[in-house]
């Protein structure tokens, strides 16, 4: 995470609103992906396209090998808009890359190797790289770019990266899905309901909470912290959980208020085990694979393993409830977790297909959910986050990662998204992992540019992109929708289930 003081602050209220930063940029009538009114005759016109785009796409994606469930055009719109896209200078090289921190010249991070492999020219003055990497988003470069120029980060990630105002988001977003009207709110089912300390109403709801049920665990949350860091657990009926309610009782106690700085979450409890022993996570990766249009990919990724076989009866250890690297957790590959989910599933399989069906693949399952969840953190942020917005550049791409607990019940829960993912693994899995992401995004980012900007076609079809499964393509419309109805009730931690 980036220190504060280099971290732009957004107006949080347009977190879902529109974003009306005026862009200076060679577009035509596109500068907001504005799309125009249909009359009735364009309606049918723009029907029969959606379905036939959805033909061609569906055969695409079977020949093509991407592991995607292609859905129909559910938010299909006419765009007639046209982009006139900057093309390259002919004294710059196509491909040339600058690293702008010295955390990407590890080896360990194969970026520079990637693009090295390629034939690409690594260059060490940034106004002649055609591509601009770094770890951490750097606010000075954003209007320093050249149009012609691509760099992996953008403007609004606070939106989603910073734990409580994305847990707001979210819950905006929720709202509006579900049409609850103008100002309402609402928590998916897949992540775990949120206290955002520095609101009274979020407070007086917690301490009504623990009052009516003192037998729930949850966490205690800085909202600035990544890597396992800044997280406080409070166990059911444990001191820690005393003291946090007791410093909220005393309204003149600034220690958890303070503006942005503190969230409280619900403990996932019932959690799928790994190997029936340890608990762990899911590190996926995303990849934004052009901003105008929005166009992201979803890639598998790895499992996170606390070495600390698991008690859900004892919150004393913290090293037994966090599996993030940082800390004390080891990486496992998906295929090792896909063995622990199908092994839970037919030994459970009586119980599980009562209610997900027979013919239900239960990793399948599982890769669903989360594709879904993607699709909505991009819904919800994509007219503050995934966005041109002060960028100088005409377009630009991003990878991020995002981590996912899954429950016995075969139910996916977000814990956060992640702008500033790990990739300099010092262990298998995670070192292949890492290559094999790298090399084949920046093919993505390659092929894209190409397309765009060198050739000035449409983006799909793309070649590269058989390691990813396409969940948005703002181009032809397309966005990735899986239906699943959750359980109503889930089960509590153990101490809560005792007494139930």
């Amino acid at each position: 995470m980036v220190s504060r003081s280099r971290r732009r602050r957004f107006p949080l209220s347009s977190v879902t609103g529109n974003n009306n930063i005026n862009e200076s940029r060679p577009v035509i009538n596109n500068s907001k992906r504005s799309t125009q009114k249909l009359g009735a005759s364009s309606l049918l016109i723009t029907l029969s396209i959606g379905g036939l785009a959805t033909i061609i796409l569906s055969s695409y994606y079977y020949y093509f090998g991407s592991y995607i469930d292609v859905s129909p055009f559910s938010n299909f719109q006419h765009n007639t808009n046209t982009r006139v896209v900057t093309p390259l200078p002919p004294h710059i090289q196509k491909f040339s890359f600058y690293i702008h921190e010295p955390e990407y010249t590890n080896p360990r991070v194969p970026i520079a190797e990637m693009h090295r492999k390629r034939g690409h020219l690594q260059v060490y003055d940034m106004d002649i790289a055609h591509f601009i990497w770094s770890k951490r988003p750097d606010d000075s470069l954003f209007t320093k770019l050249k149009p012609w120029q691509r760099y992996n980060q953008m403007p609004g990630r606070d939106y989603y990266d910073e734990k409580l105002w994305m847990a707001l988001g979210m819950d905006q977003y929720c709202g509006k899905k579900h049409n609850l009207g103008k100002g309402k709110q609402c928590t998916f089912p897949y992540l775990p309901h949120s206290y955002l300390l520095d609101k009274e109403d979020h407070v007086v709801s917690f301490l009504k909470a623990i009052e009516h049920n003192p037998h729930k665990a949850y966490l205690l949350k800085e909202s600035w912290v990544n890597k396992g860091a800044g997280i406080t657990i409070l166990g059911p009926n444990s001191q820690e959980l005393k003291n946090v309610q007791t410093s909220l009782e005393d309204k003149s106690n600034k220690e958890y208020t303070a503006k942005d700085e503190y969230l409280i979450q619900e403990y996932i409890c019932n959690t799928l085990l790994f190997e029936n022993k340890f608990k762990f996570d899911l590190r996926f990766y995303w990849f934004i694979a052009s901003i105008d249009p929005l166009i992201v990919l979803f890639r598998d990724g790895i499992g996170r393993v606390s070495t600390i076989e698991y008690d859900e009866s004892d919150f004393s250890n913290f090293d037994m409830h966090v599996t993030n690297l940082s800390q004390n957790g080891k990486a496992v590959s998906w295929e090792d977790v896909s063995r622990t989910i199908r092994d839970h599933f037919h030994s459970h399989h009586e119980e599980l297909i009562d209610r997900l069906g027979k013919d239900i693949d239960p990793v399948v399952h599982v890769r669903n959910q989360m594709k879904a969840i993607l699709v909505d953190i991009i819904n919800a942020f994509k007219d503050t986050s995934f966005v041109l917005g002060e960028l100088t550049a005409d377009n630009g791409f991003n990878f991020l990662a995002l981590d996912y607990v899954i429950d016995n019940d075969l139910d996916v829960f977000l814990i956060e998204p992640q702008s500033q993912c790990n990739l300099g693994y010092t262990t298998e899995p995670g070192i292949s992992t890492a290559r094999n992401f790298v090399s084949d995004f920046i093919d993505v980012a390659v092929e894209v540019t190409e397309k765009q900007q060198i050739l000035n076609q449409r983006i799909f079809p793309l070649k590269s992109v058989a390691n990813f499964d396409v969940v948005y393509d703002m181009e032809s419309g397309f966005q990735y929708s899986y239906e699943y109805q959750r359980p109503t009730k889930k089960k509590g931690c153990l101490q809560e289930r005792a007494l139930e």
